[in-house]
């Protein structure tokens, strides 16, 4: 069941490593870990085995979730466009330069 929240997990953290996101994926690692920490400490005592598998299946569901949020935010784009008297121009705002190299060959 949490299977495939880890492949998307562990690819988002490659993904936002390599752009430099470090402190990203440090939160999202965290976040999901203190959620894992707190629902051991309170279901475990109740539902035993199956507490501690729910709650490694809620850690990797918070971290994945916030690794694809900070992608999103990540790839957020602004283009503006201005129209004169000879031509549009096209001015692209992103935090990625490789994403305006490609969007100017478009």
């Amino acid at each position: 069941m949490a299977a495939p929240f880890v492949y998307l997990g562990m690819v988002s953290n490659g993904v936002l490593y390599g752009l430099g996101h470090v402190a990203s994926v440090t939160v999202s690692v965290f976040a999901g870990n203190l959620t894992r920490c707190i629902l051991i400490c309170t279901i475990v005592p109740t539902w035993g085995i199956f507490g501690a598998v729910w709650a490694l299946v809620a850690d990797h569901v918070v971290t994945a979730l916030l690794n694809i949020a900070c992608l999103g935010f990540a790839y957020s784009v602004t283009v503006i466009v201005t129209l004169s008297d000879r031509s549009p121009h096209v001015a692209v705002t992103t935090p990625m330069p490789g994403l305006v190299a490609l969007k100017s060959q478009l």
